[in-house]
């Protein structure tokens, strides 16, 4: 049927296609594995959201204490950064955009991409107002409670006031923001 000239050029074409069979299998592979952080951080994030809506609706009410809006904002901050990092790391992995791991460095990339992930200024907005709060909650000199409120004095005496509506209006947004990243992963088949 085949000839050893034929068998013998069969043979060298099947060795060299081994290297690309393998390169395209590691290649599978590490994709795999960029999917699996991209999954574990998301867990992570849906988790987060979990307990901060429990926190506002149903561990407030029940306490009547305004201090956990401290500890929400806190959370809020920390699922927004992890959304963030999520989607800078979908931009990295599979756009090449540059990424520093440095969360102050890599926040304007993130507003710069926005747009892939269908997230609106009005989000943008509320991302820039949580993370503010969270900085000037950490670096605050005094906190205390008036009419359902957190009043966070700054070294200016300036203040910020956090109610529960206000959380509720950022819960809301942050959670949006999730979602929108986890869709964009969903439109990939990467998650």
């Amino acid at each position: 049927m085949f000839t050893n000239t034929g068998i013998n050029t069969l043979n060298k074409i099947f060795i060299s296609l081994i290297p690309a069979f393998l390169m395209t299998i590691a290649g599978i592979l590490n994709k795999s594995k960029k999917i699996n952080k991209l999954k574990l951080i998301l867990e992570q994030a849906g988790k987060k959201i979990k307990s901060i809506n429990h926190l506002i609706y149903i561990t407030y009410p029940i306490l009547k204490d305004e201090r956990l809006f401290a500890k929400i904002i806190e959370r809020l901050s920390e699922v927004l950064q992890k959304s963030i990092e999520i989607a800078l790391i979908y931009e990295h992995y599979f756009s090449g955009t540059e990424i520093s791991r440095n969360f102050e460095i890599d926040y304007p990339i993130f507003r710069q991409k926005k747009d892939t992930f269908n997230i609106t200024e009005e989000e943008i907005k509320s991302a820039d107002e949580i993370l503010l709060l969270n900085k000037k909650h950490k670096l605050s000199p005094m906190e205390f409670v008036r009419k359902n409120t957190l009043i966070i004095l700054e070294n200016n005496l300036t203040f910020e006031k956090i109610s529960q509506q206000k959380l509720k209006d950022y819960l809301f947004k942050v959670e949006s923001i999730l979602k929108k990243v986890e869709k964009r992963l969903d439109q990939e088949n990467l998650y």
